[in-house]
Order: structure tokens, then sequence, then C-alpha cells
């Protein structure tokens, strides 16, 4: 764990030159921390949003409160009402929409949230392979395997949810000094990618720069299509 959060690229480098005895394995050391970290969310921070709901129009804040009389069926059944989707299998689709906007409603979304952190660990399966997919792209010459990529990503990923742990508890332990850890933690996730890909592969300052500059679009994007894609699941399995 000590390498782990301060010498980025060490723990990939070691196994890829064959010395693994010492360390649990990657994938292992992934699924531990990425179960831990999920438990530690779910235990710590009861302000998670997957779907909020706000009406600041005039016209349609009044839909959100309850109206005299109104059972919580009742309140579902109006605010759910309207509730569609347009594309498709509309036909088997708009039917489970509304049943799980009523579902929401009736819960406050409770449900919601704990099926959204239940999918979104399976989602990162999907999400950091297509990153490494980037990396193959960006890394073609000289050729390195698609595992390579794979495994840095899977280290750094890691690294991330036991950074974000740490910082939560610290944040708890100590609340004044919370907006200096999360501005000390986001500068170092820059550097500790940065650093990590130095030490994978190699390259020169500035070339590998420009491809964290890459890297982090494309991370981005995937990242918001994984997290979309995500809620979706979630909502329409409830």
């Amino acid at each position: 764990l000590a390498a782990l959060l301060f010498r980025p690229g060490y723990l990939t480098r070691e196994f890829l030159a064959g010395r693994r005895a010492r360390y649990l394995p990657p994938v292992r050391l992934y699924l531990v921390l990425t179960v831990a970290f999920f438990l530690f969310a779910a235990a710590t921070q009861p302000k998670l949003e997957v779907v909020n709901f706000q009406a600041e129009h005039p016209s349609t804040s009044g839909l959100l409160v309850p109206k005299a009389g109104e059972t919580t069926q009742q309140r579902g059944d109006r605010l759910c009402a309207n509730a569609g989707y347009v594309g498709p299998w509309a036909a088997k689709i708009v039917p489970l929409v509304r049943q799980n906007c009523r579902k929401m409603v009736e819960d406050g979304g409770r449900h919601l949230s704990e099926a959204f952190l239940h999918n979104l660990p399976r989602a990162m399966f999907v999400f950091l392979p297509l990153l490494a997919g980037i990396m193959t792209l960006l890394y073609w010459r000289p050729r390195h395997y698609y595992v390579e990529h794979l495994l840095l990503l899977v280290h750094n990923h890691a690294f991330v949810f036991l950074a974000v742990m740490l910082a939560w508890m610290l944040n708890t332990l100590l609340p004044p000094v919370a907006p200096w850890v999360r501005f000390a933690v986001s500068v170092y996730f820059v550097w500790y990618m940065y650093r990590s890909m130095r030490v994978a592969y190699g390259q020169g300052r500035l070339l590998t720069s420009g491809k964290l500059v890459l890297l982090a679009f494309f991370y981005v994007l995937f990242g918001m299509f994984t997290l979309v894609l995500t809620s979706l699941y979630s909502v329409l399995t409830l």
C-alpha cells in the first residue's frame, strides 16, 4: 500500500519485470480496494445523489410539493404520469420508466442510490478496458502490449480508491482543513498519473505531458458515458 500511494508506476513495472511474489496481484488489489471504497462510501457519504429533482420555475415548483391528503402512491402516480421515453423498444421501456419513477418517489431515491453503488464497480470493468485501448493507440511506438496499459490503469485506480478513502477520513477528523485536502489530493492525482506514465514507459516529459492531456480528454468522455449508462441501467432495473 505504501508503494501504491507514494511510488507511481512502481508496482506495474515490478509486475512486468517478473518480481511479483512479494506483492498482491493487481486485479486482487483492485478488487479489495474497490469493495472497501464502495462500502466506505455507502457508510460515510449519506449525501450521495444519483437523481436530483429540482423545480425552480414557478409553474413547476408546486409539482414536487405533496398535496393535502395525498398518499405516497398517489404522489408517485401524479409525478410520474408523464414520464416517458422516445427511442428503440419504447413499448417495453416506458412502463419500466414509470414503474421505477414511482419507486423513486416512494422511497426518496434510496434504492436507486444503492443500485447505482452496486452497479458502478461493474461498469468500471468496461471503463478501464476502453481507456487501455486509447493508451494502446497513444503508445503505438515503441509498441507495448495491451495488458501493460491495463495493468497501469488497474494500479492507478486502486490508488485513487485508497487515496480518496484516506482523504475522506482526514476530512472527517479535521473538518477545517477539508478544502486544502481536496486541493492537495486533486493536484497529487494529476502528478501521480503523469509520474506513473513516465516510470512505466520511460518517455520524455513533454511527450508524456501531451499524452496525459489526450488521455484526460478520453477519461472525461468515457467517464461521462459510463456514468450515464450506469445511471440509466440502475433506473431501469430497480
